[in-house]
């Protein structure tokens, strides 16, 4: 039997509103602006929850974390409860930044962190 082999050259399609579409679901009452993204770049060090809440107060929309590595994630308590138990309703839309080796790992992180 021949493994079937993907064609890499197809663009996959994308939805181009995708941004607008979230900013519309979660609006920040704070922003001036809920039809363009203010978005607060990743830190290192620096994007954990009390920079990005100060950072909605003065009107950004859309923020970061800082780089989460998935291995830690998944693997060490103290790592996850950073992460994972700062979760807030008025912190979104956030987008959660992994890296790791392991295609597996970065799976699961990214599951836990949905």
């Amino acid at each position: 039997m021949e493994e079937k082999k993907e064609d890499v050259t197809t663009p996959i399609p994308i939805d181009r509103q995708w941004i607008s579409k979230l900013l519309q679901k979660y609006p920040n009452p704070n922003s001036m602006r809920n039809d363009k993204a203010l978005v607060v770049a990743p830190m290192v060090d620096q994007s954990d929850l009390p920079f990005r809440m100060l950072a909605r107060r003065y009107g950004a929309n859309l923020c970061f974390t800082p780089m989460i590595h998935s291995r830690l994630l998944t693997e060490v308590e103290s790592y996850r409860r950073k992460f994972l138990v700062q979760r807030r309703d008025d912190d979104r839309p956030l987008i959660a930044q992994l890296c790791g080796s392991d295609p597996d790992l970065v799976l699961e992180a990214a599951r836990m962190l949905e």
